[in-house]
């Protein structure tokens, strides 16, 4: 009998899964948890008996205790990670942008990512046969999200990520130099001047302060 756990703080998204999931899946065990500190205690307490197959959990818990030591699905799947705990995992949260998704993906490489939506209980209602054979399944703006990333991230040379990476820290034309004479830049301002204008332009903004912003939603700084 494949086991399911379900982390959700939402009592009526819970309630609505469980339902939902009985139904589509009779043959199943499903077991549930408003928090992460007793998803986890699940997890384990069931190891022998019933061993979890399949873990679906949100990213974020607002209605938990702040006693809770396990404060949100991130920290749970760091701590999953940390146990070499083997077992597929469906991430079921509405952060769609790429600074909440990345990091995620990067971290944890969920076999599943799948977006809360009106009908997005029968989204996910295809994506747990899928995993449980071994395969993948994310929502189609996560993947479309996760290939614009990669594709811009591939248009930059070594020295395009070196300017990136000390961008947000730079506070004028002299903090350029200052780089190119510590040895930690190869080129000086004015060449550091036109990949920015070539970066501006691949990122479709105008200045400095768009790029970052931009740079940091799509998750390429402050990852």
């Amino acid at each position: 009998m494949k086991h399911i756990l379900i982390i959700e703080d939402e009592q009526d998204t819970l309630e609505n899964l469980i339902g939902k999931l009985t139904d589509a899946f009779p043959a199943y065990k499903i077991s549930s948890a408003f928090d992460c500190d007793e998803g986890f205690r699940i997890l384990n307490s069931s190891k022998v008996e019933a061993p979890v197959d399949l873990l679906i959990t949100d990213l974020t818990f607002r209605r938990q205790p702040e006693s809770r030591l396990i404060k949100d699905g991130q920290a749970l799947l760091q701590k999953i990670k940390e146990l070499n705990y083997k077992l597929p995992q469906i991430v079921y949260s509405s952060h769609d942008e790429l600074k909440f998704i990345h990091p995620v993906m990067q971290n944890f490489q969920p076999e599943g990512y799948v977006l809360k939506a009106s009908d997005s209980s029968s989204e996910l209602l295809l994506a747990i046969p899928r995993i449980l054979k071994g395969e993948s399944y994310f929502s189609q703006e996560v993947h479309t999200n996760q290939q614009k990333r990669f594709a811009f991230a591939l248009q930059l040379d070594d020295i395009d990520k070196k300017i990136i990476e000390y961008l947000p820290d730079i506070n004028c034309i002299t903090d350029w130099d200052e780089l190119y004479e510590a040895g930690k830049l190869p080129i000086k301002y004015k060449s550091v001047n036109k990949r920015l204008q070539s970066i501006f332009e691949k990122m479709d903004v105008s200045n400095e302060k768009q790029l970052l912003l931009k740079l940091h939603q799509q998750a390429i700084i402050g990852t």
